[in-house]
């Protein structure tokens, strides 16, 4: 199946089913349990605050105008070793992908982060960035890896990433 397609599928099934509506003060997190107390309480506390001061921004997970989850995105800078050098390279960074415990497994999580990642490949084919990356909760990992999420090589933090750059057309330019 071409990218666009699937991309497009995606968007199609994510429409249907879930809503992204970006986090208001009126929406109430106070509530929401993941399975994941951190990630519980940087949501109720600091979702809302994210979107007010542009530091990231902040998306409730809506089924049938129900709150499911959240979502939060934002921009950053990684080092990533390239050859013998280390650079610094844009990067879209999912902060917090979360889904409340009984709507977990149902495939929800699965459709928003193939969103997600879709949307960040557009937003890097268009400004630049590299990467899409995420810190992994060691219980996810395996779930992330089968998404097609990896370890950065050099750190020993729970960085995954996707690296979005063309290694064939990259390497083929590189060789000339």
């Amino acid at each position: 199946m071409d990218f666009n397609k699937h991309c497009l599928e995606l968007i199609i099934r994510m429409s249907i089913i879930l809503d992204l509506e970006p986090i208001s003060d009126d929406m109430n997190f106070m509530h929401f349990r993941c399975g994941n107390g951190i990630i519980d309480n940087e949501i109720a506390t600091n979702a809302f605050f994210y979107n007010l001061s542009c530091e990231a921004r902040s998306f409730a997970i809506l089924l049938q105008e129900r709150i499911i989850g959240c979502a939060i995105i934002g921009i950053t800078t990684i080092e990533a070793q390239v050859d013998e050098n280390v650079r610094s390279y844009y990067a879209i960074e999912i902060r917090t992908l979360a889904i409340i415990k009984e709507e977990q497994r149902k495939g929800y999580g699965s459709t928003i982060l193939d969103g997600l990642i879709a949307r960040a490949r557009d937003c890097a084919e268009f400004c630049g960035c590299r990467y899409v990356i995420l810190t992994a909760v060691p219980e996810m990992v395996q779930w992330y890896e089968r998404r097609g999420f990896s370890f950065f090589p050099y750190k020993k933090q729970n960085k995954m990433y996707i690296d979005f750059r063309n290694e064939i057309a990259y390497n083929d330019y590189a060789d000339q």
